[in-house]
């Protein structure tokens, strides 16, 4: 496989159509504060927006000595990012792995609306392909099997004795920009009450 011969994944990230970040998961990114993180988004979807691209196809542009993957879909696009120098195929099967995934969760459904409600499954599916910016796997079939383990026990456990007011409030949102550590934060803390029970 032509894993070994990329370096790191940059960021993976879901923006809408006006270019806020619905989910931005950066790796190795420790200098970037959330507004550089938030203007970066804004390029991206800039130049996304410049290139000629079909729907629901792969395309690219380098941006910023990086290389960036995406894919437009109805009202978001889900963006691969790497090093300019990168195995351009392999950022592309990532990103043709994250649309798979996405695909057959979401029953053939990839909007902002299935993302937003099922984001504990996004997080999942981005966290057992990418693990700090390095790729884990990119068979979707194995990744939506693990996913689905996880998410089944979560909701096993929830449905044992579950007391509202020790449910973890929603991730805060600030200036409608959801940053991921915040969800993944979120979903982690539920998580382990749940489980704790």
């Amino acid at each position: 496989m032509l894993l070994n011969q990329i370096g790191n994944i940059k960021a993976v990230l879901v923006l809408d159509k006006e270019g806020n970040a619905l989910i931005g998961k950066y790796y190795n990114a420790d200098g970037m504060s959330d507004s550089s993180k938030r203007a970066f988004e804004g390029r991206l979807h800039k130049a996304s927006k410049s290139n000629s691209n079909s729907s629901y196809e792969n395309s690219f542009f380098t941006l910023e000595h990086q290389i960036a993957f995406y894919r437009v879909y109805d009202d978001i696009s889900v963006f691969v990012v790497g090093q300019e120098d990168d195995n351009e195929l392999v950022i592309s099967e990532v990103l043709d792995t994250l649309h798979e995934c996405f695909d057959e969760a979401f029953t053939h459904i990839i909007d902002r609306e299935s993302l937003t409600n099922n984001m504990t499954a996004v997080i999942l599916i981005i966290d057992e392909l990418i693990d700090n910016g390095i790729i884990m796997t990119l068979e979707a079939a194995s990744i939506l099997e693990r996913i689905s383990i996880k998410l089944s026990d979560s909701k096993g456990s929830k449905k044992e004795k579950v007391d509202p007011k020790d449910e973890e409030k929603p991730a805060e949102a600030s200036g409608g920009y959801l940053s991921f550590t915040s969800v993944f934060s979120s979903a982690k803390n539920s998580l382990a009450k749940t489980l704790a029970l």
